[in-house]
């Protein structure tokens, strides 16, 4: 019955995608993200994507990593989350390689 509780919540979750997807694009590691129709992020980075994710989720950050399946070599999904939810992940990546 709450449907404008709902479109607001799928409106912040597009423009959070987006916001994501923008940052991930300007980092020199990150060498492809995938476009996205979902609530997730599929990218690749040009190497150590299991020590990043290993590293985000031993600092409380939860991707996935994707290095297992086909066609996925070095990549990480992460799921779209709120603005302070995303800015600590994208934080949390860009202390890893740097």
């Amino acid at each position: 019955d709450n449907t404008d509780i709902l479109d607001a919540n799928i409106q912040n979750l597009l423009e959070q995608r987006e916001v994501v997807m923008a940052a991930l694009e300007k980092l020199d590691y990150v060498t492809k993200v995938y476009p996205s129709d979902s609530n997730f992020v599929l990218f690749r980075l040009a190497e150590k994507a299991q020590a990043a994710y290993k590293t985000m989720a031993d600092g409380g950050v939860v991707t996935r990593f994707r290095g297992n399946e086909i066609h996925c070599d070095e990549c990480i999904r992460v799921t779209i989350g709120t603005p302070s939810e995303n800015q600590a992940f994208l934080a949390a990546l860009q202390k890893f390689y740097s």
